[in-house]
């Protein structure tokens, strides 16, 4: 007998290997302990390749027997377990009997003091292989190593060990990508694309080598390959063929990556494995929340699929759900991590691809819908908001438009559309959900027609989008359409007209129109009877039409009407109600603005106390009247309290909403006005820088609140006597808002900022330039009675006077009725 002995055939190490310094030292360690050591994980990610380059070396080292045997079946096994015992001529070996030459084989690894690494390769049914595994070594030299795309408890069992196996990290995709293209010829292929093209591809080891191949057979850079890769209709079949293959890996990409779903198919709960991938496929591959397998969407959809089973197929239940995810888990398809809280379910993008590719086509719309029901069913209800879970439910979303491709995802009407777009709203994200809306609406008046009802609800959402992200003029456009539609529809009375009327109503009022948002709103009231017709759509309108009057100056009309209406909701509705406490907490702030501040503290106090016990301290109707109290207590002159209870919104809106929502950023900034007001102005000007950093992250989404953030600081800089600071910063906000917004009303507003800064610091001739030229701009952009307007002649006016120019000052005085100092 001949030592060393090599019984089966390992494979070619593959051009380019990538040795995975990380992976081999675990596997290494594992080894030196005697532990048998199972490499787990999905298709394609090289965890053959690995233990090919382990038994490499073990020969290289001169270990006296190396076996390698396919274990897909337990039969492969046992017919090289017999080879080995024939090459070896071990004791108790016969001939004619297979499986008792395979048991002699184990008994003699069992006590042979020769050094061996058995290599059992993609382990299929670790259940079956349960008898075939080699003995826990006696000896030190006596090694294990096995792969699989199994993730079953009893592969940990017997002292063995798992090890996770992944794709590549990016930094060996590229060096793989590099080491495959340096050859002179392929060299031209390899561009500034190749970083896009192996995260496209998932870092897949199978994929990067098709890929690779593919490129140089076809002659094509990786720009262009990314390209069609990404291409709307491109198939994977295609794009990684069977004749790219160039490391003998024996199987297409797309069919190496589903090579268990058949087995996994059969296996209780027999005929869900497929329906189930499918609908996972269509989500986020980086994870889609855990709690969407318990929705009621997914349990009928695996029941309407339910196939394998005898007729009448029976209603999937919760536990079936759970067994079919943990299925797929353990035969590697996808990822399930049932961690608490943070729970999800995970696959890798080109699994999930390969699965949505072999989706017959008249499955196709009905797993789509499955997916939408479940995260629609999934999404949190409108009085509550996990920003985590929507940035959460919001990628999943974005994964099922992609999956679905722009054309099918165009004529799709699913109420999942209608949130999703709200929560871009609620996150402030108002760039992006203009961007939506705008692309829905189109699709929907092209699919459903203008004046349909589903058409109007959309474009009513598309005005908002327009309001938040500050295109005021393009919202009431909008709105003033979809107000007339719903008229001719509806009529004047039903409750869609009146939310649009009322809609309608805010955008008058951020664009200047009050008295007609006030005249509309009073004849919307009117002809529903008045606020006494126990409509609460009606005491709603009633909370706008009482902001309506206070932007008018009407005070004591618009306290008086939020009055009624907060005894109107309790007598309605109840005391505790969530309405209720809402309008006694715009009560109690507008006594507060109206300096009415004992009476706001007696009204808000409890009513905090009420919302907190109803919603919770972080909800954002608790935080919006505590911001009040706070206020209140200001004013009271219990300013450590109010810098608590500020504190406490601040800390709440961020919980409820993070950190770069503008909530939080503007409950940051009323802070730092508190904590100037304590003289804590170190505290005050680092808060600020905090803010102005956090719109800077989102300034594309705001771009004007990022400018008027560092306006706040330039202030505070002013009033510290840093003034050359705030010049400077004065200066910035003027040439990045004409940059942005051209030389409009915001622009008008930072000269005018500039101007007064100038003034502070004794610049009164320059002062007066900017001055006079924000005076006149604004009244050809304004009109002359414009509050701006009549702000920025009062400035110069101040200006004039300063500089002994009364007879100038006196006739800006007279024009505009200023009583100057």
């Amino acid at each position: 007998m001949t030592w060393p002995v090599r019984v089966g055939a390992l494979p070619q190490t593959a051009s380019a290997f990538q040795p995975r310094p990380g992976l081999r030292d675990q596997i290494n360690r594992s080894l030196e302990n005697r532990n048998t050591v199972v490499l787990s994980g999905g298709g394609g990610v090289g965890k053959s390749q690995i233990a090919a380059a382990c038994a490499q070396e073990a020969l290289t080292e001169g270990i006296d027997l190396v076996l390698w045997a396919d274990a897909g079946e337990p039969e492969q096994v046992v017919s090289v377990y017999s080879q080995a015992a024939f090459r070896i001529q071990v004791p108790g070996f016969q001939g004619n009997d297979a499986e008792s030459d395979a048991r002699a084989f184990l008994d003699w690894l069992a006590t042979t003091t020769r050094g061996w690494l058995v290599v059992l390769d993609d382990v299929g049914d670790p259940s079956a292989m349960a008898p075939w595994w080699p003995p826990p070594p006696s000896a030190e030299t006596g090694r294990v190593l096995a792969t699989t795309r199994r993730r079953d408890a009893s592969l940990s069992g017997g002292g063995r060990h798992v090890i996770d196996v992944a794709a590549f990290n990016r930094s060996e995709a590229l060096a793989y990508m590099q080491d495959r293209l340096r050859a002179p010829d392929a060299a031209p292929f390899l561009d500034d694309q190749v970083v896009p093209l192996i995260e496209e591809l998932g870092r897949l080891p199978l994929a990067l080598s098709h890929a690779a191949a593919y490129v140089i057979n076809e002659a094509v850079s990786c720009t262009e390959y990314l390209r069609r890769v990404t291409g709307q209709g491109s198939r994977l079949d295609l794009l990684l063929p069977h004749h790219a293959d160039a490391e003998g890996y024996g199987r297409p990409v797309a069919a190496a990556l589903l090579l268990s779903l058949d087995a996994a198919n059969l296996t209780d709960p027999v005929g869900l494995a497929v329906p189930a991938l499918r609908l996972a496929a269509f989500l986020d591959s980086a994870g889609h929340p855990r709690a969407l397998w318990s929705t009621t969407a997914v349990a009928r959809y695996l029941s309407e699929r339910h196939v394998g089973v005898p007729e009448p197929a029976p209603t999937v239940t919760a536990e079936a759900v759970h067994a079919v995810l943990r299925l797929l888990h353990r035969y590697g398809l996808l990822t399930d991590e049932p961690d608490g809280d943070s729970s999800r379910v995970s696959m890798h993008a080109l699994t999930a691809r390969a699965t949505r590719e072999s989706i017959p086509d008249h499955e196709l719309v009905g797993t789509v819908r499955a997916a939408a029901d479940a995260l629609c069913e999934l999404w949190p209800d409108e009085g509550g908001y996990d920003p985590d879970l929507h940035t959460a439910l919001r990628s999943n979303v974005e994964s099922l438009r992609a999956g679905v491709g722009s054309p099918r995802w165009s004529t799709i009407v699913h109420p999942l559309l209608f949130v999703y777009g709200d929560s871009l709203l609620q996150a402030g994200l108002y760039s992006t959900a203009l961007t939506y809306w705008c692309q829905l609406s189109s699709n929907y008046r092209n699919v459903l027609g203008k004046k349909d009802l589903t058409t109007l609800a959309v474009r009513n959402k598309e005005a908002t989008a327009h309001w938040r992200a500050g295109n005021i003029t393009e919202a009431i456009a909008i709105q003033e359409e979809v107000v007339r539609h719903y008229r001719r529809r509806r009529g004047a009375k039903h409750q869609r007209t009146v939310q649009a009327l009322a809609d309608l109503a805010i955008y008058y009022r951020h664009g200047g129109r009050q008295r007609e948002a006030i005249a509309l709103l009073n004849r919307v009231i009117r002809k529903n009877r008045g606020l006494r017709s126990n409509e609460p759509d009606l005491l709603a309108i009633g909370n706008n039409l009482a902001a309506a009057y206070w932007d008018v100056g009407l005070v004591e009309e618009s306290i008086g009407l939020l009055e009624v209406v907060a005894s109107q909701s309790a007598d309605l509705l109840g005391e505790k109600d969530r309405f209720t406490l809402v309008a006694r907490s715009n009560l109690g702030t507008n006594y507060s603005r109206a300096s009415r501040c004992d009476e706001a503290v007696v009204v808000l106090e409890p009513t905090v106390a009420d919302l907190e016990a109803l919603l919770g301290a972080e909800h954002p109707d608790t935080c919006t009247a505590r911001s009040g109290l706070a206020t209140a207590y200001l004013q009271v002159g219990r300013l450590e309290e109010a810098i608590r209870c500020q504190e406490g919104v601040a800390d709440g809106f961020e919980e409820c909403f993070g950190q770069h929502h503008i909530l939080t950023l503007q409950a940051q900034e009323t802070l730092v006005t508190f904590y100037g007001e304590a003289g804590r102005i170190d505290d005050a000007i680092n808060l600020q820088k905090q803010v102005i950093s956090a719109y800077s992250e989102s300034r594309k989404e705001s771009p004007s609140e990022y400018l008027r953030s560092r306006g706040v600081l330039a202030v505070i800089y002013r009033q510290v006597g840093r003034a050359d600071e705030a010049i400077e910063i004065h200066e910035e906000i003027v040439a990045s808002a004409e940059e942005v917004f051209g030389r409009g009303q915001l622009a008008l507003a930072a000269r005018g900022n500039l101007a007064t800064a100038y003034w502070h610091v004794g610049r009164v001739d320059e002062a007066i330039v900017l001055e006079e030229q924000v005076a006149q701009e604004c009244e050809q952009l304004l009109g002359a009675s414009d509050p701006q307007t009549i702000n920025a002649y009062g400035n110069l006016a101040v200006s004039y006077m300063q500089r002994d120019r009364l007879a100038e000052a006196a006739e800006i005085k007279d024009r505009f009725g200023l009583t100057l100092d």
